[in-house]
């Protein structure tokens, strides 16, 4: 909260793993990083004792890319060990990025 800025109250009315929380992390991180092309910021349940629940078990990812003046959220479901999961994300992330650049220079 406090390096990023992120509002508590917005923590404690969507959870530290929520698409709210971690758009508010990309849209932050951007002005910290006004250097950089990508912002990617992401939340999630890599094993259990979060903000797990029915609608968001332990697995579910939210990333938020900021490129070139707009956000772009993602949300994944993963299974496997935690470091299964972080290897998958971790794909996933750089795939989606790839994807982001490709579509705005073709």
């Amino acid at each position: 909260m406090s390096i990023l800025g992120v509002p508590q109250d917005l923590i404690d009315k969507y959870s530290p793993e929520s698409p709210e929380v971690t758009n508010a992390l990309a849209i932050t991180g951007q002005k910290l990083f006004q250097e950089a092309d990508l912002i990617v910021a992401c939340t999630g349940l890599l094993k259990p004792g979060g903000s797990e629940c029915k609608e968001k078990p332990v697995g579910t990812f939210f990333v938020s890319v900021f490129y070139e003046g707009q956000t772009y959220d993602y949300r994944y479901l993963i299974d496997g060990t935690p470091e299964e999961r972080l290897d998958i994300l971790t794909e996933q992330i750089a795939d989606q990025m790839m994807d982001l650049i490709d579509s705005k220079t073709a």
